[in-house]
């Protein structure tokens, strides 16, 4: 049970890296993305299927960022299917079967790596302490930060988020229907 809070939470915080607020940028006719854009849409509200690994555990969840808050609610494995975690600055929500319980993120297993996954996600979106490497199918974000390495890979395009891996957290999730809420 340890474990799964652990992967639950990690999940939750690495999906609220995201949960910046924003405009959505001008429609790119086409052509590939530019830093800006990028640092722009990661600031943008969406709503998208996950599949996530962690530490060995599979799990699918829907995601959703929106005015500030990031909601996951896991739809798999069976254990899983119903438990909602929800961020909205420093509330985090969980909720299961019609009970639900607000925490301090700091108070919670995964406090620490609630604030370091946010603070990434702010780094990426200012362009402070990543590298980004627009390439012609996609755009790479990666991490050049010691105490936190990511690797963050959206569409060249349209700006959807494909994936988010955190190698030293054994953390991957892949994004599917991945859509920007207007």
């Amino acid at each position: 049970m340890k474990r799964i809070a652990c992967l639950l939470l990690s999940l939750l915080l690495m999906t609220s890296m995201l949960a910046g607020c924003g405009k959505s940028p001008a429609e790119g006719g086409g052509s590939r993305l530019s830093e800006e854009q990028v640092s722009e849409k990661l600031q943008t509200d969406f709503a998208s299927t996950a599949k996530i690994k962690y530490k060995g555990i599979e799990a699918e969840a829907q995601v959703k960022k929106a005015d500030g808050t990031c909601v996951l609610d896991f739809t798999a494995p069976e254990n899983l299917n119903g438990m909602q975690f929800s961020l909205s600055g420093e509330k985090l929500g969980i909720g299961y079967k019609g009970f639900h319980v607000d925490l301090d993120p700091n108070s919670a297993v995964g406090g620490a790596a609630v604030k370091m996954l946010v603070k990434a996600i702010q780094t990426a979106a200012e362009k402070n302490g990543v590298d980004i490497a627009v390439e012609k199918d996609a755009v790479q974000i990666t991490s050049t930060q010691q105490s936190f390495q990511f690797t963050m890979r959206l569409d060249a395009k349209s700006g959807n988020i494909l994936n988010i891996q955190v190698p030293g957290e054994e953390l991957d999730i892949s994004f599917e229907n991945f859509t920007f809420l207007q």
